[in-house]
């Protein structure tokens, strides 16, 4: 892992990797944070031009749905 990653960054990576959290909500509930705190770090995450690529946004929610693209 990069180490300019935050753990909660890393952590976003690692779930999307292992299929434990592919969504903002449900890795937000999983780790008992709040969304909006996750929906921050994966923006940044996604600035950095990290691994994560968001596939779907729903606007009601703001659940952002995100895969791992390995270069």
């Amino acid at each position: 892992m990069d180490p300019r990653l935050t753990s909660l960054q890393a952590a976003l990576i690692v779930a999307a990797e292992q299929g434990i959290a592919l969504d903002s909500r449900s890795f937000a509930r999983l780790l008992g944070v709040a969304h909006a705190l996750v929906l921050r770090e994966l923006n940044a995450l996604l600035e950095m031009d990290g691994p994560l690529r968001i596939v779907k946004r729903e606007a009601r929610t703001l659940r952002s749905f995100y895969i791992v693209e390995h270069l």
